[in-house]
């Protein structure tokens, strides 16, 4: 799975964006929504990376749609909504 944070949007709700590694200056030209083609993988070694990966995947899989967050892509995020919606008790992270 992929993971993606966005810097774009601006602010990101939650405490826990203020740490995130995607927020970091040292990662600011790194393309956390790729365009059709591009390499995802400087992205999701800066989420690998981040102390709030799984803050981000929870705020991602219910808010966001584009874009890399928590190391995931959009279809990974697809997937992991469609595994919740027949799963209810499933827990993504811990």
């Amino acid at each position: 799975m992929s993971r993606y944070i966005i810097r774009v949007h601006g602010q990101m709700p939650g405490d826990w964006a203020d740490h995130a590694a995607c927020r970091l200056p040292e990662n600011a030209a790194v393309r956390f929504f790729p365009g059709s083609g591009e390499p995802h993988g400087p992205a999701f070694r800066v989420c690998w990376a981040c102390p709030v990966q799984a803050d981000c995947l929870e705020h991602a899989l219910d808010h966001e749609h584009h874009g890399i967050w928590a190391a995931t892509s959009e279809r990974d995020r697809m997937r992991l909504r469609r595994m919740r919606r027949h799963l209810p008790n499933l827990s993504l992270v811990s």
